[in-house]
């Protein structure tokens, strides 16, 4: 039988369901001898607005412009530097538990909104199938679908698992519309 699942992007963000939609990947790639990548994007870009609307209440001995901006770039470089370096304590684990499964991985954190860096990512990637959690940390109840998994399902053609609570693989519905 050809194997035509030969790359799994994995979408992760620390959450409970981004936790069971990497057991998901394991038991997949473990199965299918696939490769791996797994996905965190961060938003520097969105800590660089809150620190504009801050600006107004500092003293106004910092109100010079010169003065201002080279604050700017120093608190854009921090935040990129730290929101790096949380993200990639967010794969880490994953490539651990790959690893220790023998599953051929790697992995990418990049700056972005979230959506949109996924998109882009399997874009690049063109993996056969992307595995995510129907929500992240703002779920509202179960069996809601966020945000950030209607964005990326709705910009691009390519096959999804997603999900949404503790998969066992037992038992398995196809549905088929004769298509």
């Amino acid at each position: 039988m050809k194997n035509y699942i030969r790359k799994i992007l994995l979408c992760v963000d620390n959450s409970e369901l981004s936790h069971k939609a990497t057991d998901a990947t394991i038991t997949i790639s473990r199965t299918l001898n696939c490769q791996v990548i797994g996905v965190h994007a961060y938003n520097a870009g969105m800590h660089e607005g809150a620190f504009r609307i801050m600006e107004p209440i500092i003293p106004s001995k910092y109100h010079d412009e010169a003065l201002l901006s080279k604050q700017r770039k120093g608190h854009k470089k921090l935040i990129n530097i730290g929101l790096e370096s949380i993200s990639k304590t967010y794969v880490k684990p994953i490539e651990e538990l790959l690893n220790a499964e023998g599953i051929e991985n790697r992995s990418i954190v990049r700056e972005g909104k979230n959506f949109k860096v996924i998109n882009e990512i399997i874009e690049e990637e063109k993996p056969e199938l992307v595995i995510m959690g129907s929500s992240g940390f703002n779920a509202a109840k179960e069996g809601f679908i966020g945000s950030v998994c209607l964005r990326v399902l709705r910009d691009n053609n390519r096959n999804f698992f997603i999900v949404k609570r503790p998969v066992g693989f037992k038992k398995f519905v196809v549905c088929l519309d004769g298509s």
